[in-house]
């Protein structure tokens, strides 16, 4: 057996999440991406929600790269 990565999410951020999502809100937050080993400041509009073996993941369109992107919740610190 191998246990699946997760990170774990507050539910108040899940909750943000949604809010932000169903009323076309933009979010700002910070986010640790381990790709480059760097938190960095992001502006984005997210469209949808989902859970893949139990992480939370935000579709998103990201400001900087103009680019839609998948944020792991669990990553993201300072919502706003």
């Amino acid at each position: 057996f191998q246990q699946l990565p997760f990170v774990s999410v507050e539910p108040e951020i899940l909750q943000a999440l949604a809010r932000a999502s169903i009323n076309q809100e933009t979010v700002e937050f910070d986010y640790y991406s381990p790709h480059n080993r760097q938190e960095k400041h992001r502006v984005a509009d997210v469209h949808l929600l989902h859970n893949f073996i139990g992480d939370w993941y935000a579709v998103s369109f990201d400001h900087e790269q103009q680019d839609f992107r998948d944020f792991n919740i669990g990553r993201m610190k300072n919502l706003q």
